[in-house]
């Protein structure tokens, strides 16, 4: 909220116009209202670009009639407000022009109504009633941090299965990976962080109290040193209790290993594996690699978007597509249809 947009003009040099455009003409999509108000349109008040981009208008009482026209963006008038009424003007509703009545606070000059505002304004912030911040990406996203952001937001029912895993790079707002009705692939280059997000998703969910089974049988990672953590062999896997657990994930070092040596089956519980975008060629026609290209919950990590099979990501632009995706960041789908959102990753951080 703006008032008197020429002097916000005058003391900031212009230096807000591309925001304020780019917020007037996406915001409402996000949430986000803009409400200024200003002497006139043009000139060194309201910027004609910002002003076409501004959708519901109102005018208070103005010297020229024609200038309705202009704020209103409709010439054929045939009311105008009665004189001599503070807040009275004119607003457009659908196409007709109404005339209209501000409420009015209180009969008091504009001095002590600011007066007043300061005061109330300084009560709020006493009584700590200040409205909830923006959030913002944080500059370090450690798990102690996103986890406990997760509990403070995130009631758990007791039949689901979600752990936090970065933050929507657009909206800052803390992203989720639920285990519902999916299960979920991290794909991805050696080296692009695949090993830190599968332990982040083990912690998140050992933090909750769900069991973890563990097949790292290529041995390519320092999982199975996580005490809470039950390690599992090819053998183990063959027995139909633990695909049948109803509180429980399968951890997976290693999709193409995994999916080489244990065949498809319909079951219940749910798995997060680590996928070798360079090794899909040797997953195609397995029962696994069907199972998540037909459910498209995944994340992509330091591959090029374009390369990789296991995930479509087509509603990217071009650029994006042939781009490697950028150190400590993912792009996310969370099943057929959803929408892809570039996350900043959580991080495992000091301990």
């Amino acid at each position: 909220m703006i008032d008197n947009y020429g002097s916000f003009r005058e003391m900031t040099q212009d230096c807000y116009e591309g925001l304020l455009e780019k917020i007037a003409n996406e915001g409402l999509g996000c949430g986000i209202f803009l409400i200024i108000t200003a002497l006139a349109v043009g000139g060194a008040q309201v910027p004609v670009k910002l002003f076409e981009k501004i959708k519901t208008t109102v005018a208070l009482a103005v010297t020229e009639s024609t200038t309705y026209g202009d704020i209103l963006r409709k010439y054929q008038i045939g009311v105008s407000p009665a004189e001599d009424y503070q807040g009275r003007g004119l607003c457009r509703y659908r196409d007709e022009i109404l005339e209209f009545q501000v409420p009015l606070i209180e009969d008091a000059d504009d001095y002590e109504r600011i007066q007043k505002i300061k005061q109330k304004s300084q009560m709020i912030k006493t009584e700590e009633q200040l409205p909830e911040k923006f959030p913002k990406l944080p500059k370090n996203p450690w798990f102690e941090l996103a986890y406990k952001q997760f509990k403070a937001t995130h009631k758990r029912k007791s039949h689901e299965l979600t752990v936090p895993i970065g933050y929507h790079k657009q909206s800052a707002n803390l992203e989720m990976v639920s285990f519902i009705k999916s299960s979920f692939v991290i794909t991805g280059t050696p080296g692009s962080g695949r090993k830190e997000l599968l332990h982040i998703m083990i912690k998140g969910l050992l933090c909750q109290g769900v069991l973890v089974y563990l097949y790292d049988e290529a041995l390519k990672t320092d999982l199975s040193e996580i005490e809470e953590v039950r390690v599992v062999t090819r053998e183990e896997l063959g027995k139909e209790d633990i695909f049948m657990k109803e509180q429980a994930v399968l951890a997976v070092s290693d999709l193409v290993c995994f999916a080489g040596k244990v065949p498809f089956t319909q079951h219940r519980i749910p798995i997060v594996a680590i996928n070798n975008t360079e090794d899909e060629l040797s997953l195609m026609g397995n029962g696994w690699y069907e199972e998540f290209t037909k459910k498209q919950c995944g994340i992509c990590l330091g591959a090029v978007p374009g390369n990789q099979r296991l995930l479509n990501f087509d509603d990217l632009g071009y650029e994006q597509m042939c781009k490697k995706v950028p150190k400590g960041y993912g792009y996310l789908k969370k099943g057929v249809g959803d929408s892809t959102k570039q996350i900043y990753l959580i991080r495992g951080g000091p301990e």
